[in-house]
């Protein structure tokens, strides 16, 4: 019996019908980007694992859930809403990189709300599945985005009137 290893870009690209090469780019461009931010490996696995396991329970409660119904157009906003994430702490950090300015710790804080987010998310859905009841969740991601865009739109208007 010949034992077969298979890899996990292996998977996806038989999965999606991509070529090895395109996700091999798509992974090592997520790892690039976590490596500019300077972002914990732990970090960076934990939230990718939560992500995953977020859209996994979302399916299965919209799939046990009578008043709701699977969508396909659903499932691809979701995930590339949740890609969009890791656009505004990398703005971030670009933008402290142009005005010399070290905006690490709003990294920091933007990445530990998305990982206590995904996994409140995961307990929501699962409790939603137990239930039988659609429960919504909050939307902290938007408000800490939104605090975010504030504190930026402050310091821009110190830089404006100096």
């Amino acid at each position: 019996m010949k034992v077969e290893i298979i890899s996990f870009v292996d998977k996806i690209s038989a999965a999606s019908n991509l070529p090895k090469e395109i996700i091999h780019l798509i992974k090592n461009t997520i790892y690039y980007v976590f490596i500019v931010m300077s972002v914990d490996v732990n970090t960076a696995n934990a939230l990718m694992v939560l992500i995953l396991l977020d859209m996994i329970t979302g399916i299965i409660k919209s799939m046990t859930i009578d008043s709701l119904r699977f969508k396909m157009r659903s499932l691809r906003t979701g995930l590339l809403s949740k890609i969009l994430l890791i656009i505004v702490p990398l703005a971030l950090v670009q933008i402290g990189k142009g005005i010399n300015y070290d905006f690490n710790f709003l990294v920091d804080i933007f990445f530990k709300v998305v990982i206590i987010s995904e996994g409140i998310s995961i307990i929501t859905n699962y409790l939603a599945i137990r239930s039988n009841k659609n429960l919504e969740n909050k939307d902290y991601i938007y408000r800490v985005i939104s605090w975010i865009r504030k504190k930026l739109v402050i310091l821009i208007d110190k830089i404006i009137n100096l």
